[in-house]
């Protein structure tokens, strides 16, 4: 019988260890595709990132009857994530550092893309949850959110750069030595060819100036008011996944959306 350590869950995922090896196992019918997409990325970007670990040795698990979603193996690289109860232990100037530097990497990495087809898109998963999130605000937030797209929709159409990106550096993706240095990323279920400024968002979730000690390393100009707006797309293109999946959470998920408004716009 092979034993398996249990370690956390998420959305799409319960987090396994086994031999030195990390283990995902699916919860719902969008977790194969995603570490297929996983697969995908960490082979394309191997030989480009060298300032920070990410997944190696990894391996697709087929849908079975024990995983009747599939799973994704890869080598650990270490136990430890970012425990958020006790960030202010962490020193911010050694994560900030290690990002920009992980980021400038990634984000130099050569692609191709259709922009028409990432702002056609685009534009589909922003329409489609707002018309989901109708029903749950009243008019004031409801124009606000037509206030966001317009502003929101200028800055993408114009962009002229896309880069290949992480698509969630939340903190529950660091990965620590011992001794609290950031030493390797994971989680790239969600990367894709996008603004580079996408990656900067989940930075504003930790506060103490972690976002402006990390640009002040980082290679590219960007644009600020980009990563506010930002910061709204994030809570609330993630409105239909809670919908379908995690429905107990909507009254949270809404709450989230109406104060990233009241902040940002």
């Amino acid at each position: 019988m092979i034993y398996l350590k249990y370690l956390s869950e998420g959305y799409r995922s319960i987090v396994y260890l086994h031999n030195n090896y990390i283990i995902l196992k699916g919860k719902n019918k969008e977790s194969y595709n995603t570490y297929k997409n996983d697969l995908i990325i960490l082979n394309k970007i191997s030989k480009y990132i060298k300032s920070i670990k990410i997944p190696s040795e990894v391996k697709l698990i087929k849908r079975n009857l024990n995983y009747p979603y599939g799973g994704l193996k890869y080598k650990l690289i270490e136990e430890n994530v970012f425990n958020y109860l006790n960030k202010d232990k962490y020193n911010l100037d050694n994560i900030a550092f290690k990002l920009s530097s992980f980021l400038n990497e990634l984000h130099s990495i050569p692609i191709n893309y259709n922009k028409e087809e990432i702002i056609n898109k685009e534009k589909e998963l922003i329409e489609k949850n707002i018309k989901l999130l109708v029903n749950y605000l009243d008019s004031n937030y409801l124009e606000k959110i037509n206030k966001f797209k317009k502003e929101y929709y200028s800055y993408f159409e114009t962009y002229c750069d896309y880069s290949l990106i992480h698509g969630d550096l939340w903190y529950e993706n660091y990965i620590f030595s011992n001794d609290l240095e950031l030493v390797g990323v994971i989680d790239f279920e969600k990367s894709c060819i996008f603004m580079r400024e996408y990656d900067f968002v989940p930075l504003l979730y930790i506060g103490n100036n972690l976002l402006e000690k990390t640009i002040k390393h980082y290679k590219y100009d960007f644009n600020l008011r980009l990563i506010n707006l930002l910061f709204i797309r994030r809570e609330l293109v993630s409105f239909e996944y809670i919908l379908n999946y995690e429905k107990e959470d909507t009254s949270e998920q809404i709450e989230k959306i109406i104060d990233k408004i009241d902040r940002y716009l």
